[in-house]
């Protein structure tokens, strides 16, 4: 007896039933003072046409193949049609999705719970180089045997009125015997092959058998996401089953201006992952739990069936803080509103991304055991 994919020689994909995107598109500024296409621009855009087809809608309407460029947002995205039951999209925003008007003057998916399946990495992120050919219709990617990076495709089919027993076995690439090395590929170094990133996770209160896929092609990203599930793992717990948060991290990076040929800094939204616990709890004995080792308060905040921080109403949130947490926590409530302030300015105590974000803070201060007896505006906010 075989499984069906061991039997035809096939390797297992996972299914999804949905994408969370990490940034979206806009209409290039220098197309902006063109009142018709700026329209036609926001009408695709409102019928959630794919950018790819906005492009191509764009070159063919306008005679311009630049209308489109990258957006890197810090919030995350999500649209009706990329997900097989539409409504799922709008549930999500309903559940988990924030107003901060320093960003968008629209609830935007700022930070969300998710849980993953696996205790393994290579079951929730998979990164490859990607690729595809228009003229051939011939798509190709990298995949990992024995160690090695190989260039995969699909084999030509030579008998089209030959029987087969199930989809196309991938081969290695024949333009290039399969090697994979983007410094040396054409196909890279012209932009037809690109970094494909895929965090496979579920989201706590969006029902669904199959998993929800967050697209990243960001290398920084995947570096962060790796390494803080790595240092999870490393502490002594599991990944399967324990809420965590995914939100947006702003990090600085250098990059190829193509213009001057020189290398420039710029700054970058990118995901990241957080879990507020003490990890000094699994150091000491090995036979902590995860559950254990969370603070006091992200024990109250945090459950897999109710993901506080993401919805609490600004009243509780203000409650919590001004109320509750000054009596556990040993500080005073005129601190946390001159320190608010510092931070956000007049009118803080009412945003709920801003409240959140305070609460985020002292739930790290509290993790780590940072002294916050004092005034809150004397505590470092590194």
């Amino acid at each position: 007896m075989a499984l069906l994919t061991e039997l035809r020689g096939l390797s297992t994909k996972r299914n999804i039933r949905g994408r969370i995107r990490s940034g979206t598109s806009a209409l290039a500024k220098r197309y902006h003072a063109r009142v018709e296409m700026l329209r036609r621009f926001t009408q695709l855009v409102e019928a959630e046409e794919d950018f790819p087809v906005i492009a191509a809608k764009m070159k063919e309407e306008f005679g311009v193949s630049d209308a489109i460029r990258p957006l890197n947002t810090p919030y995350f995205v999500v649209k009706k049609k990329d997900f097989t039951v539409p409504g799922i999209a709008e549930h999500i925003l309903t559940q988990y999705a924030t107003l901060d008007p320093v960003f968008d003057p629209q609830p935007q998916l700022y930070r969300l719970p998710v849980i993953f399946d696996d205790d393994s990495l290579e079951s929730i992120l998979d990164y490859r180089y990607q690729g595809y050919l228009a003229d051939s219709k011939r798509s190709f990617w990298s995949e990992l045997a024995n160690g090695e990076r190989k260039c995969m495709t699909l084999p030509v089919i030579e008998d089209p009125g030959k029987r087969v027993t199930g989809p196309r076995i991938p081969v290695a690439n024949p333009e290039n015997q399969g090697t994979c090395d983007p410094m040396s590929c054409g196909m890279y170094q012209n932009r037809k092959c690109n970094l494909h990133g895929a965090m496979y996770l579920y989201i706590p209160k969006i029902p669904g058998i199959s998993a929800i896929r967050l697209d990243t092609n960001s290398s920084i990203g995947g570096e962060l996401l790796e390494a803080k599930l790595r240092d999870f793992l490393r502490a002594g717990y599991g990944l399967r089953g324990v809420t965590f948060f995914l939100t947006k991290k702003l990090v600085s990076t250098k990059y190829l201006n193509p213009k001057s040929m020189q290398l420039e800094l710029t700054k970058v939204w990118v995901p990241d992952i957080e879990f507020p616990m003490d990890f000094t709890q699994s150091i000491k004995s090995n036979t902590a739990t995860a559950s254990e080792a969370l603070p006091v308060i992200a024990q109250t905040l945090i459950s897999h069936s109710a993901p506080q921080p993401i919805v609490l109403t600004v009243r509780e949130l203000r409650e919590k803080l001004f109320l509750e947490l000054p009596k556990s926590m040993d500080y005073k409530p005129e601190d946390l509103s001159a320190y608010g302030k510092r931070l956000y300015g007049d009118g803080w105590s009412s945003n709920q991304q801003h409240l959140l974000s305070i609460l985020g803070q002292l739930e790290d201060w509290f993790a780590r055991a940072v002294e916050i007896t004092g005034e809150l505006s004397k505590v470092p906010t590194e």
